[in-house]
C-alpha cells in the first residue's frame, strides 16, 4: 500500500516556470535570487527561513529555503527565494546542479505541504518525470489550482512521487514515535501526525481482531476471550487473552501495519520481560498487514519467540545504564522483524476485513 503521509497544504496551489540562465547562475548578470509566482505559498510570512525539500533525479535533499517577497511601492509583492546566509540553500543547490549539467533546460515546480514545509522540484525539460507530470503543448508557466477536478491527476502524481522518494524519512519519523529516540530533528507537525496514525492503527487493529475472535466464539472454536483495552488503554503488555478451553489461555498482542508483513514490529522492555517469562505457546502476536499484490488485508499469528526475547532481556539488563542514556529515561523499544528467525512458528495468512470504527 502506497503511503500518503505527506500531503499538500490546503492552499492547493502549485507554481511552475522555466528557469533562465540568470536564475541558474549561468549568466554574467545573475541575481542572488530566483523569482516565484504570486498565489503560491501565500501562507508564508513576507520573510521566512523555511525547512524545504529539493527534489532532483529521484533523490531529495533537505535544506533551508530563504524566502521573501520583492517590495514594490513600499508593499510586498512577487515572492522569491534567495541564496541566503547558510552554506547551502535551495538556490545554491539548484545552481550547483545546473553548473554540472550545462546545456540542459530546467523547470522549477514548487508547492507547500500541510506541515508548511516547502517542496521544490527541479525538473529537466526532457526528462521522463517532466513528461509524466505535464502534457506537451500546454502552458507551462503558470500557477495550478490543484483543487480543480481537471488537475486531480497531477495532484495525485505529485503526492505519490514525493511519498515514494521520502520513504526512508517516513520510516525515521515512525521509529522516533515508536521508540522515543530521534536520530535527527523532525517537524513537530509530522511527529504529532505519526503519533495519531500509530494510535489509530493500533485501535483499528484491535477492533478488527475483536470481531475476528467474536466469530471464532460463535463457531465455538474458542471458549472465551477478553479485550483488555476495550474501555480504555490498560497499559498491559498484551491486548487480548484467549481461552482455548476452561484452563488453557493465550496472550495476544496485535501489531498492525499498512505496509507488508515483514515490516518491523516494536517491543517495549516491558513486553520483552513479559514474553520471556511465558511458555512459547502462551504468547503470540497477530500481525495485520497489507498485501499489495492482492490489495487486501491479512494477518498471521507469530509465536514461539521466547528464546529470542530472553536474549533481548539479558542484553537490556546488561546495558541498562547505556540504554537509559540513549532513551533519555524513556522506556526503550526494540525493532524486530516478524520472520521465522525470531518467531519459530508463523501460521498461514488469514484474510480479514478491517474494522476502523466501533460498532
Amino acid at each position: 500500500m502506497q503511503s500518503d503521509f505527506f500531503v499538500l497544504h490546503h492552499e492547493m496551489k502549485l507554481g511552475l516556470r522555466k528557469l533562465t540562465d540568470s536564475d541558474l547562475g549561468l549568466a554574467d548578470n545573475a541575481t542572488t535570487h530566483i523569482g516565484l509566482y504570486a498565489g503560491v505559498l501565500t501562507f508564508l510570512k513576507d520573510e521566512a527561513v523555511q525547512h524545504s525539500y529539493v527534489i532532483y533525479n529521484k533523490s531529495y535533499y533537505e535544506m533551508t529555503s530563504w524566502f521573501d517577497r520583492i517590495i514594490r511601492g513600499g508593499e510586498p509583492s512577487t515572492p522569491k527565494i534567495r541564496t541566503g546566509k547558510s552554506e547551502i540553500s535551495v538556490v545554491s543547490l539548484i545552481r550547483n546542479i545546473a553548473g554540472e549539467n550545462k546545456g540542459k533546460s530546467f523547470y522549477l515546480m514548487w508547492f507547500g505541504l500541510e506541515n508548511e514545509d516547502i517542496v521544490y522540484f527541479l525538473l529537466e525539460e526532457k526528462s521522463e518525470i517532466f513528461r509524466d507530470f505535464f502534457e506537451e503543448g500546454i502552458n507551462l508557466h503558470k500557477v495550478y489550482d490543484l483543487a480543480e477536478p481537471a488537475n486531480k491527476q497531477l495532484l495525485d502524481k505529485i503526492q505519490e512521487y514525493f511519498n515514494i522518494i521520502t520513504e526512508d524519512l517516513q520510516t525515521d519519523i515512525q521509529e522516533a514515535v515508536e521508540t522515543g529516540i530521534k536520530k535527527r530533528s523532525f517537524n513537530i507537525y509530522d511527529l504529532d501526525k505519526a503519533e495519531k496514525i500509530k494510535k489509530d492503527l493500533g485501535l483499528s487493529g484491535e477492533r478488527t481482531i475483536n470481531t475476528y475472535l467474536e466469530e471464532l466464539l460463535q463457531r465455538k472454536e474458542i471458549y472465551s476471550f477478553e479485550w483488555m483495552n476495550k474501555q480504555q488503554e490498560s497499559g498491559l503488555p498484551y491486548d487480548f487473552i484467549i481461552y482455548k478451553d476452561q484452563t488453557k489461555l493465550q496472550y495476544v498482542d496485535v501489531k498492525k501495519t499498512k505496509l507488508d508483513f515483514l515490516t518491523s514490529v516494536y517491543f517495549s522492555s516491558n513486553e520483552i520481560q513479559f514474553v520471556s517469562e511465558k511458555n512459547n505457546e502462551d504468547y503470540s502476536i497477530y500481525r495485520i498487514y497489507y498485501d499489495d499484490t492482492e490489495e487486501k488485508y491479512y494477518f498471521k499469528e507469530c509465536s514461539h519467540c521466547k528464546e529470542y526475547m530472553e536474549k533481548l532481556k539479558t542484553v537490556i539488563e546488561q546495558f541498562s545504564e547505556e540504554v537509559d542514556k540513549i532513551s533519555d529515561g524513556a522506556e526503550i523499544k526494540i525493532k524486530v522483524s516478524p520472520s521465522e528467525k525470531y518467531f519459530k512458528k508463523i501460521t498461514d495468512k488469514i484474510r480479514i476485513e478491517l474494522v476502523t470504527k466501533s460498532e
